[in-house]
């Protein structure tokens, strides 16, 4: 009778911004290193949505741009292709090459009062772009706790409040932004009260 000796599973915690290593049962649910990792990563895929529009300052909340979608004729798809009539009328997927998308409009953007213009650092370049004039966010996929105020998490939980697939409790939001300074904990905690 042979006995196989079973190498430990070894596993990377989930949550992508955390590259914690440990054995599979000891993590929670096999994935997390923690219950803060958890719920960052909860709070984390409720934030998405914000953390990447680049419509809004993910600082303090604030719209820095404003998009009116272009005229039905000159819409684009990120498919690249699109419904059109034939001159039978008859309806016929048209796809489109570079050359075409390459002119197409996706919208027409306009700055709010909250934005202005500024240098943004890409890595080891600096670049002139839109940036938010009321907290000093240069990026607005980054949530800085310094710049943000209790006003700022007041406008993030009127926002998670308008989406109607988001149900959290706003003070524990407030509460535990205020001690620990972490938007992703904070969210994630105040889904689960």
């Amino acid at each position: 009778m042979s006995t196989e000796t079973q190498s430990p599973t070894t596993v990377e915690c989930k949550h992508p911004e955390c590259s914690e290593i440990g054995n599979h049962w000891e993590f929670r649910h096999g994935s997390y290193c923690s219950t803060d990792c958890e719920l960052r990563h909860e709070g984390r895929q409720v934030l998405r949505k914000l953390m990447y529009d680049h419509c809004r300052c993910f600082t303090c909340f604030r719209e820095l741009k404003t998009v009116n979608p272009p005229k039905p004729d000159f819409e684009f798809t990120e498919d690249g292709h699109g419904w059109t009539l034939d001159e039978n009328g008859d309806p016929t997927l048209q796809y489109y090459s570079q050359e075409v998308t390459r002119s197409a409009a996706t919208g027409f953007q306009f700055l709010t009062e909250n934005a202005g213009k500024g240098e943004k650092q890409r890595g080891d370049t600096v670049i002139t772009g839109t940036i938010c004039s009321k907290c000093g966010n240069t990026d607005h996929a980054h949530h800085d706790p310094v710049l943000a105020g209790r006003q700022a998490i007041g406008r993030l939980a009127a926002l998670l409040d308008g989406d109607d697939d988001v149900v959290f409790d706003a003070e524990v939001l407030h509460r535990v932004y205020q001690r620990r300074d972490d938007l992703l904990l904070a969210v994630g905690l105040a889904l689960h009260d």
